[in-house]
């Protein structure tokens, strides 16, 4: 979350900003995309302000390690793929060329890294939910909390045979498929335990 070396190498660098002494190691690298230099801190800042995020426009300026803790580490990625570069946008394109010249400003490295990026593609369909797996989803989550999706049905008759069979069945999928936020899977569970109660069978996960 934070840059290893000591940012000296930055004191003076007045492309990033870096205009008064000490802000060398004063705004070294900082969160998991490492923002850099006190232009990208404050330029980071005054975009966390106006989203609401943080309570000045100069946070980030003022205590720029903040920018490398839990709680407001992931701003300064956020920020940086889709304001500072626009990387959805070569993402969606699938400008692996593109990407790495916004990122580095040139093209090093860029051979293994498009090896590493075919090869994670390769395994998109293993990796992300397909249609058909999100259609089910949808129609068990329904009948799971009801169209609003606030509410929990109540156990009954309904949950026998061929039909309770097939809900758990796709609850398992469910929560195979990560539809529903981790915080939901204990109530999931407990759902599971109660519908094998009453048709007693478990479920299959596939």
């Amino acid at each position: 979350m934070q840059e290893i070396a000591s940012g000296s190498a930055y004191e003076g660098r007045t492309d990033l900003g870096n205009t008064q002494p000490g802000d060398g190691k004063r705004f070294k690298g900082h969160g998991p995309i490492q923002i850099t230099g006190r232009y990208n801190h404050t330029k980071v800042s005054e975009w966390a302000y106006s989203k609401g995020f943080v309570p000045t426009p100069t946070f980030f300026v003022d205590d720029p390690n903040a920018l490398a803790g839990d709680e407001f580490g992931f701003l300064g990625a956020v920020w940086y793929w889709t304001v500072a570069r626009n990387m959805n946008g070569f993402a969606d394109r699938q400008d692996l060329l593109g990407a790495t010249k916004a990122v580095n400003g040139g093209t090093n490295g860029l051979d293994d890294r498009r090896k590493f990026y075919y090869r994670a593609l390769a395994l998109g369909d293993a990796l992300l939910p397909q249609e058909d797996d999100m259609a089910n989803a949808a129609d068990v989550q329904e009948q799971l909390l009801g169209p609003d999706g606030k509410g929990w049905p109540q156990l009954g008759d309904e949950f026998n045979g061929n039909k309770g069979r097939s809900l758990v069945d796709g609850i398992a999928r469910l929560i195979q498929i990560g539809n529903f936020a981790v915080e939901q899977n204990d109530r999931i569970e407990k759902a599971l335990a109660r519908i094998e109660a009453k048709i007693g069978t478990q479920p299959e996960v596939k």
